[in-house]
């Protein structure tokens, strides 16, 4: 008898380790199966714009977690792939937040709220991420480390792979591919997302290695993109 594959990727308290080589992602497929807007809390206010960046903070953070960033357990390309995703599903929540509030997007709004939700990423990484290099998890020297299949060592202090500018790229590219699918509807803040993103690629210089990991994160998150179609 053939024997039967074996499952890829272990869906666990809302994130798919794959078994092969252990590494985390996060797993989106539970919000297919319901209305986004059940998700959202939508502030009565007198600042609608202000309120939606604060909400696309909240969503960006939420699904910003140790385990998805930690280069010790994932490589970098799916260090660059939890971060596209986090970004791309804080967009789609945030075009969802201005039809359940019925308000406008403005370009200059969108470009706004996409860099305030990477710059809170990055905050939130650097504070999550410090303590533990410092501290270097407050394991004991001596200690025998325990080896992943990509051979890293879980006694090893949690270091983030990517750079600032490699995390602007990824939130960049995810905020501009999701309101590109929208450009019929958000022509304005798409074309300027894609000038800001076009501003990072240009200080980046030669990022063919990161780029490559973008393409692929894009091929891999098309379920989380069918959401905002």
């Amino acid at each position: 008898k053939e024997l039967k594959k074996t499952l890829r990727f272990l869906p666990w308290n809302g994130l798919l380790i794959d078994t092969y080589t252990l590494e985390v992602r996060g797993d989106y497929s539970r919000y297919l199966s319901f209305d986004l807007r059940y998700t959202l809390t939508v502030e009565a206010s007198r600042q609608p714009g202000e309120a939606l960046l604060q909400a696309t903070n909240r969503f960006v953070i939420s699904k910003c977690h140790l385990i998805l960033l930690d280069g010790n357990i994932n490589s970098k390309a799916t260090v660059v792939l939890n971060v596209y995703q986090m970004c791309a599903f804080a967009a789609i929540k945030m075009i969802v937040y201005t039809k359940a509030a019925k308000m406008a997007l403005k370009p200059s709004l969108a470009v706004k709220i996409a860099r305030s939700a990477v710059q809170h990423l990055m905050q939130r990484i650097k504070t999550v991420f410090e303590p533990r290099i410092r501290g270097n998890l407050g394991l004991d020297e001596e200690r025998r480390p325990f080896s992943l299949p990509n051979g890293a060592s879980l006694s090893q202090p949690s270091l983030c792979s990517v750079t600032r500018e490699e995390l602007q790229f990824c939130g960049a590219c995810a905020f501009h591919n999701v309101l590109h699918l929208r450009k019929i509807k958000f022509p304005g803040a798409a074309r300027e997302l894609g000038r800001w993103k076009n501003d990072i690629v240009r200080r980046l210089g030669d990022a063919k290695g990161l780029k490559l990991s973008i393409r692929a994160a894009i091929d891999a998150s098309r379920l989380i993109l069918n959401m905002c179609k």
